[in-house]
């Protein structure tokens, strides 16, 4: 399941992704709150001087990374599954074409039959 979830290859459907993007978003919810709970408080302040543990310090990026990757794994191949690079991920950077590309993964069909990513 790691590969399928991390992996870069492939393609995800718009159900999966769904399925997949709903249980991301849940888990980081739960995780920050974990983290936010582990520091103290909500208080950036608290949070802040949680910092000065390395253990939690590493524990949180470690956390981050690996929310980070999947959600890289789950658009890149959403995108290759509609024909189009994964590569397009680094759209969500720019401005307004970042909400157009969100909503053309979440409701836009991925291409019929084989296509070039569907490795």
């Amino acid at each position: 399941m790691g590969g399928t979830l991390f992996g870069f290859r492939g393609r995800v459907s718009r159900l999966d992704y769904w399925i997949i993007g709903s249980a991301y978003t849940v888990t980081s919810i739960i995780g920050y709150i974990a983290f936010a709970q582990t520091a103290g408080s909500f208080n950036w302040g608290d949070i802040a001087s949680a910092s000065h543990d390395i253990g939690f310090v590493l524990r949180f990026l470690t956390f981050c990374f690996v929310m980070m990757m999947l959600r890289f794994s789950l658009e890149a191949r959403r995108f290759q599954d509609r024909g189009v690079t994964g590569y397009w991920y680094f759209g969500y950077l720019v401005p307004f074409l970042n909400v157009y590309l969100l909503l053309a993964n979440s409701l836009m069909p991925g291409t019929k039959g084989a296509n070039r990513y569907d490795l």
